[in-house]
């Protein structure tokens, strides 16, 4: 097949990806090598290659040798599947620095699905098995960084952010910008800068740039003071001077985010005001109460829950505040592929779902701690320990809530956090942390530390059209749901990741397309510590590094305050 290529055309390099020993391919390919292995293919070291089902996963040794002159692609990689593509800004970090790695092909571009009306109207996405078709893939081809609409899935907005063609540095006062444009000068574009503190527009200037390069830096020197002891940021865009490339003048070609000072933890925590204010806790049958000036908690007994939260006689919860350890699986945790049950649940896929509804409070207690009034519950149930929530009430009715625990298993643990439901009409979501895209600890790098205000819930949700996880934001400083009935939820020491939904976890699970996911008239608000990665090397398994995984055997902690 090479021989006759080469006698149409001599000058083009021949791609072939089952020649696993590279005797015959001008390039060294592989589908869905992951992540970890780049840098030793990039070092030119030994190699297993095309490990398969067909060979066993054994694959083929590779001397360094074999490939010394040979670029590499990833014929496939970062499957798209749902909510997914972690790991990919790792792998650009690769591609850019080693000259061998020659980037790779992202599977795939849109998710592949037919549409069609259901009977009230609505769009159903349909994939394999819809139509009775047997044998069939199920939902194995949405797998794209856009939907079947051609509207974009979040982490399109992760491939622009890799894709950038310049790459920013920050020292002394000085913006760097190293030219990726093999073709294009600097000179082309401007650069913008914006300094903002919680959202505020501080400064802002737009410079013009030398004639440099491919692989030249441009140096600029910042024409304002960016010292500062509070937490500031410095947004950088690199935009068209005038009309080119298809492009109209002003278009936002890359972009940076530099993040100065450090957030003041501390002004969350609720402070005295030096008056003597009555707070006292009682107790019945059912629960705790804690009652002060204008608000009431209850604490139940039976289910560990903080069931009530009443502010001037007027309820905030349509239900109580409680752990959560699980997430509704994404598709790279779901294993569609595997048809039996029995092998998803003996490799732990339901472990943590399982483990919240057998979760149990083995103590319930409260105290006076100071001024305050202390809530406490210990947890039992499987695969965690150590499981306590405290409330801390204080005598203004704002709420400190923490969690530890510990996952005693070698399970991978989704999450770690607590959730409640707000009552009826409650909507709208504010918050200060990454965005504004959803977002997740492998999947954050094109999400900027920002103030965010979202109309309603609606806005601020991703509607997978196999429904899944989503929506989440890393790195919250504070978040607002809600207007007077709502809840500020402020972050105690360290940032928490959050979500919110106009739906239950439960939905999320049975919902099997797009248009049979209903909406409840009250949000679902979700405050973790952590959640885990999102993946992607590998097609429908979440191959997740070990900094994108919540750690095992060690206990984990959390704490937020909650004001409503």
């Amino acid at each position: 097949m090479k021989k006759e290529i080469l006698k149409i055309d001599k000058t083009r390099p021949v791609h072939y990806e089952p020649d696993a020993k590279l005797k015959t391919s001008d390039l060294f390919s592989e589908m869905y090598t992951v992540q970890t292995a780049m840098k030793e293919i990039g070092e030119n070291k030994p190699h297993i290659h095309s490990r398969a089902l067909w060979n066993l996963g054994l694959g083929y040794h590779l001397k360094p040798s074999d490939y010394i002159d040979k670029p590499f692609i990833e014929c496939e990689y970062s499957h798209a599947m749902g909510n997914s593509m972690g790991n990919f800004a790792d792998y650009w970090e690769d591609f850019k620095k080693y000259d061998r790695l020659a980037g790779g092909y992202i599977w795939d571009f849109a998710d592949q699905a037919i549409r069609t009306k259901t009977a009230d109207g609505k769009d159903k996405w349909n994939y394999g098995g819809d139509f009775g078709d047997k044998p069939n893939d199920s939902n194995f081809a949405f797998n794209g960084v856009f939907r079947g609409d051609r509207t974009p899935n979040p982490h399109y907005y992760e491939v622009v952010k890799c894709y950038q063609q310049v790459d920013f540095s920050l020292s002394h006062g000085r913006i760097a910008i190293l030219n990726r444009f093999m073709f294009t000068s600097l000179e082309n574009f401007k650069l913008r800068l914006e300094l903002r503190e919680q959202g505020r527009l501080i400064e802002s200037a737009e410079l013009d740039l030398t004639d440099k390069g491919y692989l030249e830096k441009a140096y600029v020197d910042i024409p304002f003071d960016i010292r500062t002891e509070n937490e500031r940021t410095l947004d950088c865009e690199l935009i068209l001077r005038r009309d080119m490339m298809h492009l109209e003048a002003g278009h936002t070609m890359a972009r940076e985010q530099f993040v100065l000072g450090k957030y003041n933890y501390s002004s969350s925590a609720p402070k005295a005001d030096g008056k003597k204010v009555e707070i006292k806790y009682s107790k019945n049958d059912k629960c705790y109460v804690v009652s002060g000036n204008g608000f009431e908690v209850k604490l139940s007994k039976k289910t560990g829950e903080l069931c009530s939260y009443k502010k001037d006689g007027v309820e905030r919860l349509e239900r109580g505040i409680r752990p959560q350890f699980s997430r509704a699986n994404i598709d790279n945790e779901r294993m569609a592929q595997v048809p039996f049950e029995w092998v998803k649940t003996l490799i732990g896929l339901h472990a943590f779902d399982s483990a919240e509804r057998m979760m149990r409070p083995v103590s319930v207690k409260a105290e006076h701690f100071g001024s305050c009034v202390k809530l406490s519950v210990k947890w039992r149930t499987k695969y965690l320990s150590g499981i306590v929530t405290e409330y801390l009430v204080f005598p203004d009715g704002t709420l400190s809530a923490s969690l530890t625990c510990k996952n005693i298993t070698p399970v991978d643990l989704p999450r770690y956090g607590l959730t409640f439901e707000l009552t009826d009409g409650v909507d709208g979501i504010e918050y200060y942390g990454k965005g504004p895209h959803e977002n997740y600890c492998d999947r954050k790098t094109s999400a900027r530390l920002g103030v965010y205000r979202f109309r309603s819930a609606e806005s601020f949700i991703h509607d997978y059209l196999f429904p899944q996880e989503n929506a989440n934001r890393c790195d919250v400083r504070w978040l607002k749901v809600g207007g007077e009935r709502g809840v500020l939820v402020t972050a105690a020491g360290t940032p928490f990741e959050m979500s919110v939904h106009p739906y239950t976890k439960k939905m999320l699970y049975d919902a099997a397309h797009s248009c049979e996911l209903g909406r409840t008239p009250n949000l679902t608000v979700n405050i973790d510590g952590r959640q885990q990665g999102v993946g992607g090397d590998v097609p429908a398994i979440a191959t997740l590094k070990k900094p994108y995984k919540i750690p095992k055997y060690k206990k984990l902690e959390m704490k937020v305050i909650l004001s409503f």
